[in-house]
């Protein structure tokens, strides 16, 4: 018995021994394996880094375009804002131009009278030689007085289309 109780301890041992030597077998395939990889390893690594290099340089070109596309349409923004506003002015400019027209109209139309020919007959007493002031090209003016008031009206004798500037003049 003593035997073998010598030998099941040298046994372990051994059995231990061959553990540990599969133990360091497989840990020195898997440095192998894992030396193998360790190139490939850094040649991804270095083209991962490389992409990701270049990204952040797409990505900073990108964002400068953005940049300037936001300026650019902010310049076209403000822009068209001065340009409804110039618009605008100019509708507001024409409004008013026509405003006074219209009151410029209504001014000469309400300082404007007509008179029927027996009016302007009674005005001049029958258009009497005694109350002209006046003779042109185009006709004869005669002092009257229309409503309580003194006023000169001119009798034409010819067409006065023709002789339009000799009208204006006298």
């Amino acid at each position: 018995k003593e035997k073998s109780d010598l030998i099941r301890p040298g046994m372990d041992i051994v059995r231990r021994l061959r553990d540990i030597m599969a133990e360091v077998e497989n840990l020195a395939s898997e440095k192998s394996s894992l030396e193998s990889f360790f190139p490939e390893m850094t040649t991804q690594l270095v083209e991962t880094s490389e992409k990701l290099q270049e990204v952040r340089l797409s990505l900073d070109v990108a964002e400068k375009e953005k940049l300037q596309m936001q300026k650019q349409k902010d310049d076209v923004v403000q822009t068209l804002a001065q340009m409804l506003q110039e618009k605008l002015d100019m509708q507001k400019q024409r409004d008013d131009a026509i405003k006074e027209m219209e009151e410029l109209r209504r001014a000469q139309a309400a300082g404007t009278m007509r008179f029927s020919q027996a009016e302007l007959e009674e005005a001049t007493n029958n258009f009497d030689s005694s109350l002209i002031m006046g003779q042109g090209r185009v006709g004869t003016v005669y002092k009257a007085r229309v409503h309580h008031t003194a006023v000169a009206i001119k009798r034409l004798t010819v067409d006065p289309l023709p002789c339009g500037h000799d009208m204006d003049w006298e």
